[in-house]
């Protein structure tokens, strides 16, 4: 019985992982779309126009998906104003980790994309 506890958990602060990391992967996929629509740039970059607009879409539906699973969790917690506290910390850091997801994306692509 403790151990299904203690999975739920770990599965409600992997879902607010999970929610920094998408919500960080789809902001700067959706910034890049637009500057690169803003200023008419797509001959410069032809391969992260539709990266951009694919990646965004996918992290927009895992994004929707864990806000979902996270709110289901929290109605089910019984100490909802730590977890809120703790969860957004665990989002916090996901949003780092996506930045940083990215930013290797970017310098991956760069490297063997040219």
């Amino acid at each position: 019985m403790q151990n299904k506890g203690i999975g739920k958990t770990i599965l409600f602060y992997l879902c607010s992982t999970g929610i920094g990391i998408s919500g960080m992967m789809g902001l700067l996929s959706f910034i890049s779309w637009l500057a690169i629509g803003a200023f008419h740039e797509y001959s410069k970059y032809p391969n992260l126009y539709p990266f951009s607009v694919i990646c965004g879409g996918i992290c927009f539906v895992f994004f929707v998906t864990l806000i979902v699973l996270w709110f289901i969790g929290l109605f089910k917690r019984q100490h909802k104003l730590k977890s809120v506290g703790i969860s957004l910390l665990f989002a916090l850091a996901g949003s780092a980790a996506g930045y940083f997801i990215m930013q290797l994306l970017d310098v991956l692509s760069d490297t063997f994309l040219g």
